[in-house]
């Protein structure tokens, strides 16, 4: 990354914030609505853009569902794989052939094609209720060439917590604390990686809106108007969007692939305004930047909110204060990134916001 200017600093601090739901699930697949419904849904939840990856198909790609829909940007990925080692690609035109016990080959034809994916629910566990109780792992982290890792997907954490009839009952009334955290070993895995190479976090609902029934009962679990409410990707951009569909679809893209955006629990407060970037002398890097480490430099976390931040540094925490901003004078090089937690849920403590890291070399 090259140095910032005094010019570009400005820029920065005048960054553009879009909300995305990632990983969704249109009757292409297994999901329930079409893609035009589902695109509707999200304009009535105010997100600004949506992502689909329905299973082994770029039926809505190649049928030209792609582009505006009102206020909302629709791309089209795939989801590859069927037993395990799931894995979500974007910015890819032709089909990714499943290889369960490969997934290094399906990393590979997605970046031939000059796209690029991110490992789906990789500790996920299963419930006795769905999928006859599989839980789709992955399996294999001898892989390399993916741009990151989904840390928090609402549909599987839920899934792997509905481990008989009360608890599936009492999370299905309760759906915020099935999302209090995400899974500690994704997080750990995470960070791990982080500290090899740039690693970029995203958050997804898997939507499918499903009918579950039971003998004459049948409900939805989780529509997608509830999940466009849950976990979401927030990005930033240097400059706002356009409605030039090719020109929009490559920032999206771009944002994602570089790691400017962040990971959030609406459910438990609006996030947007979010920033965690390090400033040093006259220059500034956001979350997703790798720079070289410089006396004097300071890591600066803003939150919209108060709430407990917590600053990570190579996995371990190094700092927590309850406030709207979190200040550190970075003293060594280190991968850092920061997580805020909310009091919600009968004062349960629950996880509300994680950054991308930045990457002090």
């Amino acid at each position: 990354m090259g140095m910032k200017t005094l010019d570009e600093k400005k820029i920065l601090n005048r960054l553009f914030e879009y909300v995305g739901n990632m990983h969704i699930h249109s009757t292409s697949s297994d999901g329930t609505k079409s893609i035009e419904d589902i695109a509707r849904i999200a304009q009535k939840t105010g997100l600004d853009f949506i992502c689909f990856n329905d299973h082994n198909t770029l039926k809505g790609l190649h049928d030209g569902k792609e582009g505006w829909y009102e206020d909302v940007l629709v791309l089209i990925g795939i989801e590859v794989n069927k037993r395990c080692n799931h894995y979500l690609a974007y910015d890819v035109y032709d089909i990714i052939p499943d290889s369960d016990s490969n997934p290094q080959q399906v990393i590979d034809e997605v970046n031939r094609q000059g796209g690029f994916g991110f490992i789906a629910h990789p500790f996920e566990r299963g419930s006795p209720f769905i999928d006859g109780g599989h839980g789709f792992t992955w399996n294999d982290w001898t892989v390399d060439g993916y741009v990151g890792i989904s840390i928090w997907n609402y549909s599987s954490d839920w899934k792997g917590k509905a481990q008989s009839i009360l608890t599936a009952l009492y999370y299905y009334y309760n759906p915020g604390d099935a999302i209090r955290y995400p899974n500690y070993k994704t997080l750990e895995r995470w960070d791990t990686e982080s500290q090899k190479r740039k690693i970029v976090a995203i958050g997804d609902s898997d939507a499918h809106d499903y009918t579950f029934k039971r003998g004459a009962l049948s409900w939805i679990i989780f529509p997608y108007r509830f999940l466009f409410r849950a976990i979401n990707t927030h990005i930033l951009l240097t400059r706002p969007l356009t409605r030039n569909f090719k020109d929009d679809k490559l920032r999206v893209y771009s944002a994602l692939k570089k790691g400017n955006c962040f990971v959030s629990n609406d459910m438990i407060g609006d996030s947007r305004g979010f920033r965690f970037f390090v400033r040093w002398e006259d220059k500034e890097a956001i979350m997703g930047e790798e720079v070289e480490f410089r006396k004097g430099m300071i890591l600066i976390a803003e939150s919209p909110k108060k709430a407990i931040i917590r600053l990570i540094r190579n996995g371990k925490q190094i700092k927590s204060i309850m406030d709207r901003v979190l200040r550190y004078e970075v003293d060594e090089k280190g991968v850092y990134r920061v997580e805020l937690l909310r009091p919600v849920f009968f004062k349960k403590k629950a996880a509300w916001i994680f950054s991308n890291p930045i990457y002090v070399r």
